[in-house]
């Protein structure tokens, strides 16, 4: 009897130690879930596609337009200020040899002198006249006049040979191929943008294709280049968006060939 009360005792301590060794074990192998990592390739911002970026330059039929010319993309500030460096200045001033006197401008042409002057405001001749000399364009023998009436303002290409005059709309920006004149003009209606073809075969001549008015984004000129084109004959421009200014973003607009 007493041999059976030990053996009894024995088998129950046994017991005890298995279950407990078996709840240890269990406990010890649970799996745990490793925090998940997100790398700096997990993170891509969604870049807008082509066709996204023209639908914001305007209506249907200036979209169409403009892309049937020309190719628009969002680029980083990386690639902005890298094409910065390389900055096309199709624009000299001499103003030592192209002064104003007196309120007149003289442009010595090989064919003729082309003279400007600014007028006062009067009853009879109405709101006042004024025109600056902005320089001269090497690369299309053109000098440049800007005219301001009021709040009007347009550009006039001179040619240095014939002293011929052609207008165009916007402050000038020449294609790296100098086939392209780009006017830009913002004011509290938005921003605008025209596009001219440059013709030069008999006499310089520009041709409007097509002007485009942004519907959610103007230039940002707070920007210290805010437009400019770079010497890989694309148009960099800095913008924010209407509906929040402090969202800067920057875009380029290529010339389909």
């Amino acid at each position: 009897m007493k041999y059976f009360i030990s053996f009894i005792l024995t088998l129950l301590l046994a017991g005890c130690n298995l279950f407990q060794g078996q709840q240890q074990a269990g406990e010890s192998v649970a799996p745990t879930e490793e925090p998940q990592i997100q790398t700096e390739n997990s993170v891509k911002e969604d870049k807008p596609t082509e066709k996204e970026l023209l639908e914001t330059m305007g209506e249907t039929s200036d979209t169409k337009a403009f892309g049937k010319y020309f190719t628009i993309e969002k680029v980083s500030k990386q690639e902005y200020l890298q094409a910065l460096k390389h900055r096309y200045y199709f624009l000299t001033n001499d103003n030592l040899r192209i002064e104003k006197q007196d309120g007149v401008i003289e442009l010595p042409c090989k064919n003729k002198t082309v003279t400007f002057e600014d007028t006062e405001a009067s009853e009879e001749f109405g709101d006042a006249e004024r025109y600056d000399y902005l320089g001269e364009i090497p690369d299309l023998n053109q000098y440049v006049v800007r005219y301001t009436v009021y709040r009007a303002q347009e550009i006039l290409f001179i040619d240095k040979q014939t002293g011929n005059q052609t207008k165009m709309e916007g402050e000038p920006l020449l294609s790296p191929d100098r086939n392209y004149v780009i006017g830009t003009y913002s004011d509290v209606l938005g921003t605008f943008l025209m596009f001219y073809k440059v013709k030069q075969a008999k006499s310089f001549t520009l041709k409007e294709l097509i002007t485009v008015s942004p519907q959610y984004w103007t230039i940002d000129y707070s920007e210290k280049e805010a437009i400019f084109f770079s010497k890989n004959n694309y148009l960099y421009i800095s913008i924010t968006f209407k509906e929040n200014y402090n969202q800067r973003e920057y875009i380029k607009i290529g010339i389909r060939s």
